[in-house]
This record gives structure tokens, sequence and C-alpha cells, in this order.
């Protein structure tokens, strides 16, 4: 039909739809959890919504969106989404910046099976990435850096992000037979440097509203809470 959208790509995996100037991108939502998520690059809701009945005939179903703040959500409700997850955002200016007290390396050549191992061993069903979502948190902006903390096998990972004067702590990892000697602080705190050295002046970071530990980790490295969140949406179907 005229109006479905043109895929480029091959599922299961990412692909582009596009119909004349709109277009959107999606990938499974993880290794581990059902569905997608679709990411908008322009279009209509009514594009949105043609992006979703057609992920959905492929069966890459539940469909859901990025997290986005709250004031970027009207054009995803008038497409049939509504809301899923919702993240606390927390920020820390890179002023000052604590020694790692372990050493850290930035990963050139990130060890993709070790860090997916990592992530699916901290986090639960919904919230792991898999592989192709944390490819895709290194890309999300203009410079990215994996350090990682560990000798011959990691034993914790941080992704991280720089742009426009921002830092973007995208994720944060410790395997857990390894954690409570402090890898998380000393990983956050070369989180900190590398974005010094990329010319941010303020780290962002969003973690689940259960998320104790980790907030907790945050607030030690000085982090403070912003009262705004993320919001993630999913669109209600039909399926």
């Amino acid at each position: 039909m005229r109006d479905l959208p043109s895929i480029e790509g091959t599922w299961p995996g990412r692909i582009v739809l596009r119909r004349g100037w709109a277009k959107a991108e999606a990938r499974p939502w993880s290794d581990s959890w059902p569905g997608s998520q679709v990411r908008m690059v322009r279009g209509s809701h009514q594009f949105l919504e043609a992006v979703c009945r057609t992920l959905a005939g492929m069966g890459a179903a539940p469909v859901h969106s990025p997290a986005l703040f709250p004031s970027a959500s009207p054009m995803w409700r008038r497409a049939g989404f509504e809301e899923y997850e919702k993240l606390i955002v927390m920020e820390r200016a890179v002023d000052s910046r604590p020694a790692p007290a372990h050493p850290v390396r930035q990963a050139v050549e990130p060890p993709w099976d070790e860090i997916v191992a990592i992530d699916d061993a901290s986090f639960d069903g919904f919230w792991r990435m898999g592989r192709l979502g944390l490819e895709e948190a290194l890309r999300s902006t203009r410079r990215g850096a994996v350090l990682v903390t560990g000798e011959e096998a990691i034993d914790g990972f941080a992704i991280v992000g720089a742009e426009f004067g921002f830092s973007y702590l995208q994720r944060l990892a410790v395997r857990p037979e390894a954690r409570g000697r402090g890898l998380g602080e000393s990983l956050v705190a070369a989180s900190l440097s590398w974005a010094s050295g990329a010319g941010a002046r303020l780290m962002i970071l969003n973690t689940q509203r259960d998320g104790d530990a980790a907030r907790r980790l945050y607030s030690r490295m000085g982090f403070a809470e912003t009262g705004g969140h993320l919001l993630v949406l999913r669109w209600r179907g039909p399926y």
C-alpha cells in the first residue's frame, strides 16, 4: 500500500523506515525482552503510527519509544503511545573531579561480548539493553567512549558521551561478583574526567525510580536529582 513505509535493513536488526521525507529507525528492544524501540528522525504522528503498524506486522511488538522528556511526548501520544516506565534524571557539574581509586581505561575496540554479559547480569528484564542498544548509546552523541576497569577480564564499564557542552553517562554496570570494591565510583570519576576533556561542563544521567543502590552511588559522587524525569512510552496497539 502507498501509505506503508519502505524498509531498509533486515529484522531482527537495525532497520530504517521511510515514507517520503519522513524517517524513523528501529531495532529490537534487547536480546532478552520482546518488542522493538523506534526512534523518530523526522515525520508526523501519522507516520509514527504507520511505523508502529509495520513493526507489529513484522512481529516486532510491543513497540516502545526511547527515553523521552515529557515535553517531547505529545506527538507520541497522538500516535497511540502511553506511559510505560519513568526514569529519574540526575546531574552534576564537571568542574571538580575525584581521582579514580582503580585503573580505568578507554576501550578503543570495546569487548562487546563481555560488556553485554555484565549488562545482562546487572539489569533485569526490560532494562537490559543488549548489544544493539549499547552500541546505539555509544553513537548517540557526537563524541563517545567506552571506559572499562579490570585486568584480564573486565569487571565493569561505563558508556559516556558529550556534545554542545553537556556530557551524558549513558550506561554504568559492574559485574555482580566485583561489587563492593568501589569500581562504580572509579568508573564515574573516570567518566567525569573524560567529559571534562571533551569540553563538557555538566554531566546528566538517568536511573530507575527503584534503583536505590544506583541513586546512592550517584549521590556519593556529587549528582543531585533535578526533579525532572524521562518517560518510556509503549504503543498500545492493536497487536
